[in-house]
């Protein structure tokens, strides 16, 4: 059984979908009505896809290497690192410029690029503790956060990378910025440590804290603007903030399904995805939501739309699904693999 792990679409018609063992690399043309099978030169099993457009992407495998393609996807060349420096995910501001971060216990790891992926080179955080995440809003000016309350800033595109005072030592998985001075960071293991928000809005010179009122693992976040975002996690939690991450509410749609990923179109539309098929929409902000029939029962791990009205889904056993209607029906699309 093949479990894709993650979606990336440029516009209504042209996306990929990776995931499972053997390197399975899936592309469309034509908004999801048939899928072509790619190959991605290895048999690796691929964690992360991302495409900044129509040619240039990037794949991020399990097994410290990142795949990339210039002709969308036809072919790929492979960037083999050090176990120790193994590359968690990757983030680029054009076809050209773009960092990896990861690395080990003891041994973070933070390696910019300046002509696509084909040469990487390491810089000089200062630091050991593994990174999880990376933001950066241009080509010069980012964020990496890590184990250990670690946050690190950069504004000369990682020719020094500086220090910022967390406020805590939680182990930090999750970064985001929606401009220079408004960012948010996610951390805490649920059910082990308590699960923690920081927020800034002076570029990190200054980080303040809200513990959420749960102890279930918080797994992806999105603001739409400065003020307006969501977390989602494990037993089907949905926490809202409309102040910019000073306060969040707890919001419910009536299940405990754990939820992998969110996403919002604008400030109104979004879903939601998780475990047993789980698909959930509000149209309302937030202030509802609406358990959309999948028909499924497979694990869903990522969602993305392009509008209000057209977005897919991926997840376990090779699932695709397809909405162009909001998610009022959804209609699986054949991968070409096998679904459990």
């Amino acid at each position: 059984i093949i479990a894709l792990s993650s979606v990336s679409f440029i516009n209504s018609q042209s996306g990929w979908v990776v995931g499972g063992e053997g390197g399975l690399l899936l592309k469309t043309t034509d908004g999801g009505q048939t899928w072509s099978l790619l190959p991605a030169g290895t048999n690796l099993p691929l964690n992360s896809v991302f495409f900044v457009d129509s040619q240039n992407g990037w794949i991020v495998t399990r097994a410290s290497s990142i795949l990339r393609t210039t002709d969308g996807g036809l072919n790929w060349t492979s960037r083999a690192f050090n176990i120790a420096d193994s590359p968690q995910v990757v983030a680029f501001v054009d076809p050209l410029t773009g960092w990896a971060v990861g690395g080990s216990y003891g041994n973070g790891a933070i390696f910019k690029t300046t002509d696509g992926g084909a040469n990487w080179s390491r810089q000089s955080s200062g630091i050991n503790n593994s990174v999880q995440s990376v933001a950066f809003i241009d080509s010069q000016t980012g964020w990496v956060v890590g184990n250990g309350g670690m946050i690190l800033k950069t504004t000369d595109g990682g020719a020094k990378w500086t220090p910022q005072a967390s406020g805590t030592d939680a182990f930090l998985h999750s970064v985001s910025f929606v401009d220079a001075q408004n960012g948010w960071v996610l951390g805490g293991i649920g059910g082990v440590t308590p699960n923690i928000t920081l927020r800034t809005t002076d570029g990190g010179t200054t980080w303040t804290s809200a513990v959420l009122s749960t102890t279930d693992y918080l797994s992806a976040i999105r603001f739409v603007n400065s003020q307006t975002g969501w977390v989602v996690g494990g037993n089907g939690v949905i926490f809202k903030t409309a102040d910019g991450g000073v306060n969040w509410s707890a919001q419910t749609f009536g299940t405990t399904r754990s939820l992998y990923s969110v996403t919002f179109a604008d400030s109104f539309n979004g879903w939601a995805v998780g475990s047993a098929g789980t698909i959930v929409s509000t149209g309302s902000s937030g202030a509802h939501w609406t358990i959309q029939p999948s028909g499924i029962t497979s694990t869903l791990t990522s969602v993305s739309f392009v509008d209000s009205q057209k977005g897919w889904v991926v997840g376990e056993g090779g699932r695709i699904l397809k909405t162009t209607n909001g998610g009022a029906a959804w209609l699986p699309q054949s991968s070409g693999t096998k679904a459990g």
